[in-house]
């Protein structure tokens, strides 16, 4: 009956797994990693790295790491409408809010590596 397929439906385990954010030439301030921080507007992922580092390549990239590890911290798949289907992108709407968890340097530039958890407006 529904009920019982209803309580199956909390064994099946979310693998965490993460999406990526890049941009050039840019730098946090420290105040991000004491509070973090929203973006005002749609935030635009993608699940392919390489891509985001493609973006981001510049003297000073900043990347984020966005950890997803539950089906609520992601954002909507919209692959099917980019122009770029390779991109796989993922669109997360204004005003998520990026909690800071590590920051990491880039080897061989002056760039970080910010891993985050997303939460955004209901």
């Amino acid at each position: 009956d529904a009920l019982h397929l209803a309580g199956h439906l909390g064994d099946t385990d979310f693998k965490t797994y993460y999406l990526w954010r890049g941009m050039r030439d840019l730098t946090a301030p420290e105040e991000f990693l004491r509070y973090g921080g929203a973006e005002a507007a749609c935030m635009s992922t993608s699940r392919t790295k390489a891509v985001v580092v493609g973006y981001a390549k510049s003297k000073k990239p900043l990347l984020f790491r966005i950890k997803v590890s539950s089906p609520m911290d992601m954002g909507a798949d919209i692959s099917w409408l980019s122009t770029f289907p390779g991109e796989h992108e993922v669109l997360y709407p204004p005003l998520t809010y990026l909690k800071p968890m590590i920051r990491q340097p880039i080897k061989g530039c002056e760039g970080f590596v910010y891993t985050v958890k997303p939460s955004f407006p209901s």
